[in-house]
């Protein structure tokens, strides 16, 4: 399948998470400056933290001596939208259940700068949860916070505050689950800011994965698709009664059988080598019913 796109958006989730939005896919929305992101001043501390308040009405003006997110144990949410209750992520709008590929993927949160000459970078976690909230079954996708290059903000322009870093992660697999993108600003030249804005800029703000392949559930207890076999022409040998066989799946993707193994191989290879069948219902390979040599499955039962 296709690498999906996911979007920045200017808009906060609704409650109980509170955290900043995701489009998945489509066009992208129409660029603008978030209302939220961090509010950065001169401060005595050495390379400053500013924890991300996503979907907050207000910026955070808090700054902290060490990374609030290199300790977390998972996505905070919150209770609010104030810049004291908000998320600190981005959120996916819907689980996913499927696989991304092992290699890059792309990571531009865009930022702008309300005063020229803002210096830092963006950190950056991941995390999955099965619960939109993240109240449960979290995970997380990094090792430890991705830490970006350090960038200079306009006023004018958007500039990715990941600067060069990317991500490349093995295989990722989900099962239901959310996908979390956790932030934090630090201020890497000290006083640069002179009491700044940072807001997140949507428009071109967007991360690109690789393939993201969908599951062929082949297992029992998903959902029936129940063919009837014909009666062949005795041209091609013997004339039977049809049968009823059940091949259960969801979530089809690409199967290719060309049942040509051995007589009376149980065994249906997939070409393609997504996919695991399992016969249901006595099928087997039968050699003596091929319309045009070799092997065809026999639907007797």
């Amino acid at each position: 399948m296709a690498t999906k796109t996911l979007y920045f958006l200017a808009t906060a989730a609704a409650s109980p998470d509170w955290n900043g939005s995701i489009q998945d896919g489509g066009s992208a929305p129409t660029a603008a400056n978030t209302g939220f992101g961090w509010g950065p001043a001169k401060n005595a501390v050495t390379s400053p933290y500013y924890k991300a308040r996503l979907g907050a009405s207000a910026t955070v003006t808090t700054a902290n001596a060490a990374s609030q997110i290199a300790s977390a144990t998972g996505p905070t949410v919150g209770t609010g939208a104030t810049n004291t209750t908000a998320g600190d992520t981005f959120s996916s709008p819907t689980p996913y259940t499927g696989t991304f590929a092992a290699g890059a993927w792309t990571i531009s949160p865009m930022l702008r700068a309300g005063v020229a000459g803002c210096i830092g970078h963006l950190n950056m976690r991941v995390w999955a949860s099965t619960a939109v909230d993240a109240s449960s079954g979290v995970r997380e996708l990094t090792s430890g916070s991705l830490v970006g290059t350090a960038v200079t903000l306009s006023t004018s322009a958007d500039v990715n505050g990941m600067g060069t870093t990317g991500w490349s992660p093995g295989a990722i697999t989900l099962n239901n689950e959310y996908i979390f993108f956790q932030f934090e600003w630090q201020e890497t030249t000290a006083g640069s800011s002179n009491t700044d804005t940072v807001f997140f800029r949507v428009g071109t703000a967007l991360i690109t994965t690789t393939n993201f392949v969908v599951p062929l559930n082949l297992s029992p207890g998903a959902a029936a698709l129940t063919t009837t076999e014909p009666t062949p022409s005795t041209a091609f040998g013997p004339s039977f009664a049809p049968a009823t066989v059940s091949l259960r799946t969801t979530n089809i993707d690409v199967l290719l059988l060309h049942c040509d193994g051995a007589n009376n191989s149980t065994v249906f290879t997939d070409t393609t080598g997504r996919n695991t069948v399992t016969p249901i219902g006595g099928v087997n390979i039968d050699t003596s019913k091929s319309v045009f040599g070799g092997a065809s499955a026999n639907f007797l039962r």
